[in-house]
């Protein structure tokens, strides 16, 4: 919550939220910046880095930017496959993140 209330914040006040910083390291404007940064401070691997860019993002951005309009749901598999990754993300923070 705290990305959303950021960017929120660059917009309200007309900044560029790609030129901000935040503890002296520039702001992870993008879903993709924030997988980078996950992966530079070893929150995540290697692996977890390639699944959320290739795989992940991917199915985000093309139900999120839809260019027709789909006639059904996402199958069970899709959603279990969401929950999974992402609790293996909360899994992997060190203890105390999840509080900033």
């Amino acid at each position: 919550m705290v990305h959303l209330k950021i960017k929120n914040h660059c917009k309200t006040y007309k900044w560029n939220g790609r030129k901000v910083t935040v503890n002296g390291k520039p702001f992870p404007f993008t879903a993709g910046m924030v997988v980078d940064w996950l992966r530079k401070d070893g929150i995540i691997n290697d692996w977890q880095k390639k699944r959320f860019k290739e795989v992940s993002l991917e199915l985000r951005n093309s139900h999120s930017h839809l260019e027709f309009c789909s006639t059904d749901k996402p199958g069970a598999s899709t959603i279990a496959h969401a929950v999974e990754e992402i609790n293996t993300l909360f899994d992997s923070l060190p203890i105390g993140a999840e509080q900033n």
